[in-house]
């Protein structure tokens, strides 16, 4: 992760819409430094985090129309993980078991009711009058198999529907190859 110190011009007020006295900070080029600093699997990593909190339903909008978790409560624990986890953590795991064990972090944060803004710390990104006991059952009855089966009929067969089918056909050889050598 990129360690440089940030200036204040990557940190922005913004006018709110709603009212001329209501600003809010926006750390949007703060997050981009820090995202382009990831490597190549921490980018992975957060691109499946995200695509299996959509398609399992956790990010839905509630009845009053407000999401439970967003795309933000990733980024933001990928941002505290990049900067705990050393970087052996990332290369000595496999992708699944790095996937899980973010995904089991997330649901003991919502156990604890603490979501820590990564740049404003004391900023809980929980919000406490929702009720999160779904949604932190749900990430804490994530596992290796239960991920390794939704990785594989959701994820990859999503992905490989986007790709030229001779790089399917090589992939599926490969694999196949890969398969009869294990």
């Amino acid at each position: 992760m990129d360690t440089r110190p940030l200036s204040c011009a990557e940190i922005v007020l913004i006018s709110n819409w709603i009212s001329e006295h209501q600003w809010r900070l926006s750390f949007s080029r703060a997050e981009i430094v820090l995202l382009n600093s990831w490597t190549p699997v921490q980018q992975i990593v957060y691109h499946v985090l995200r695509v299996f909190m959509k398609t399992e339903g956790l990010m839905e909008s509630v009845d009053n129309g407000s999401c439970a978790l967003s795309n933000y409560h990733i980024k933001t624990s990928m941002l505290w993980a990049c900067e705990l986890k050393p970087r052996n953590w990332w290369t000595d795991n496999s992708l699944v078991r790095i996937c899980v064990k973010l995904l089991n972090h997330l649901g003991a944060s919502i156990t604890n009711a603490q979501c820590p803004h990564y740049f404003i710390i004391h900023c809980n990104l929980l919000d406490s009058s929702f009720n999160w006991e779904n949604i932190r059952s749900r990430l804490l009855s994530v596992n290796i198999a239960r991920f390794s089966r939704w990785f594989i009929h959701k994820y990859v067969k999503n992905v490989l529907r986007f790709y030229h089918i001779t790089f399917v056909f090589y992939w599926v050889t490969t694999m196949r190859y890969y398969a009869d050598v294990w």
